[in-house]
């Protein structure tokens, strides 16, 4: 299963802050010259170029040594970001003072951007925007944060102008409005601003302030894919998997994933690995799908913590393991995944990789079938059909197997098979050779084991 919803950046507010960078332009020696002599700006710059691993190689370390610097001498950017650190626990600050540490540092950076902001500086006005909106170092307020973001704006600071844009399309300090989005997006793209290029892409594919346009969406895409952005080459890349605004295009697909993916995006890995389990775009390949999954569910992807107990179950791409599959099964199920509680529960149906648990098992399939799990419907049908925990019903296990089978969205192959097995033998139905045939077939072309296995011995002794 893959990821198949495309990323909209609601805000920016990470550890680093928009500075311009030395670094960027191979004056580094000079940029560190400066900060060694006490310049509180360029040690900012230094903690940035070594956080980011921009002309140096990337040291968290002197990162956080020269923020603290940059802060010691009243540098409000240096003292926002230093607060973040403490707020995040990032940088192995001591925890038991970083709250009060992140607040002091907060107050400390409101402070210099308010004494800023109102000589007019439009960074300083973004950055106090920010301040008020998430309640750092001031009582949260989003009408005061919507006042400084346009100052910040109204100066031409695309970053403020993105915000706004975010700020009108998510309702957050004015009523919500799309048109008014779309307008600070524009204003933003027009510096080549590639968040607000994600941004604006997001509004042209969902119809959101302007006529719904695939083909624009894709555009602005690429535009901010191509600037690096690995939220919009995910985007991309499910445009050409999924055939919109574009040709259907797997290669290309896999093309952006695997930019993105290299950033460390959890949800571009996940749909790299899909790809590769099923050979779209590629030849097929387990154990790269394997590896792909497991970095995405180590971050946390849903998704991909299915996709890597599935590996498990089955052996493809690794050893199969049904401990190891039970292990990501439920760690997918806790993030609130219903097709892996489906999976969940069949693991304490069969007992794979945990104790054999009907009641647990017929617990997790009717909460998951109750969302419309198509897997899970077929589960509970099995139980009706074999008397598993519940009273035999065949007329009941008939009506989950046609409901599972014909899912619009997943059908279920094992409901296909079960359902064959009804007709087969009149279970909850009558007797019908052409549609036990049928099921068997669809069964069988939707890659259920068990029915190939079937039509192997029917083959045999016919």
């Amino acid at each position: 299963m893959r990821q198949n919803m495309k990323i909209i950046l609601i805000a920016i507010f990470s550890l680093s802050v928009l500075l311009p960078s030395y670094a960027q332009t191979g004056k580094f020696e000079e940029l560190m010259r400066k900060a060694q002599n006490g310049d509180a700006d360029a040690q900012l710059s230094v903690g940035e170029a070594y956080y980011n691993g921009d002309g140096v190689e990337k040291n968290d370390e002197e990162a956080l040594k020269w923020y603290q610097l940059s802060a010691k001498q009243n540098n409000p950017n240096a003292q926002y970001i230093l607060g973040q650190c403490y707020d995040s626990g990032w940088g192995n600050l001591p925890l038991d003072q970083s709250e009060t540490k992140a607040i002091e540092l907060y107050k400390k950076a409101v402070y210099g951007f308010k004494k800023k902001a109102k000589q007019g500086c439009a960074q300083a006005q973004y950055h106090l925007g920010l301040c008020y909106e998430y309640g750092k170092g001031v009582p949260q307020d989003y009408t005061k944060a919507i006042y400084w973001y346009k100052k910040s704006a109204n100066q031409g600071d695309k970053v403020s102008m993105n915000k706004l844009g975010s700020c009108y399309e998510f309702g957050k300090g004015v009523p919500q409005d799309y048109y008014k989005a779309c307008f600070w997006y524009e204003r933003a793209t027009e510096q080549g601003y590639m968040y607000a290029q994600l941004n604006l892409g997001s509004c042209y594919e969902f119809g959101k302030g302007v006529p719904q346009d695939y083909t624009k969406a894709v555009y602005w895409y690429e535009k901010a894919a191509e600037q690096g952005l690995k939220f919009a080459q995910f985007n991309l890349g499910l445009c050409y998997e999924k055939g919109e605004g574009v040709p259907k295009d797997y290669t290309k697909a896999i093309y952006w994933y695997e930019k993105s993916a290299e950033q460390g995006d959890a949800a571009s890995q996940n749909n790299l690995g899909y790809l590769y389990k099923e050979g779209k775009g590629c030849v097929q390949d387990y154990a790269k799908a394997a590896s792909l999954f497991e970095k995405s569910a180590n971050q946390g992807d849903v998704f991909a913590q299915l996709n890597l107990g599935v590996c498990y179950e089955k052996g493809q791409g690794v050893s199969q393991d049904y401990s190891t599959a039970f292990y990501w099964y439920k760690k997918s199920a806790g993030n609130g995944h219903w097709i892996a509680k489906a999976c969940l529960g069949e693991c304490y149906y069969r007992g794979n990789g945990v104790k054999k648990d009907l009641k647990t098992a017929y617990e997790l399939c009717i909460a998951a079938s109750e969302h419309g799990i198509a897997y899970a419907k077929a589960l509970v049908g099995e139980m009706y059909y074999k008397g598993d925990y519940v009273l035999r019903d065949y007329n009941k296990a008939f009506q989950l197997f046609t409901e599972a089978a014909n899912d619009k969205k997943y059908p279920s192959s094992h409901a296909m098979r079960l359902l064959s097995a009804c007709y087969r033998y009149g279970l909850g139905t009558g007797i019908d050779v052409l549609k036990e045939k049928y099921w068997l077939e669809e069964a069988i072309k939707h890659k259920d084991d068990k029915a190939i296995l079937i039509t192997g011995r029917l083959l045999q002794f016919n």
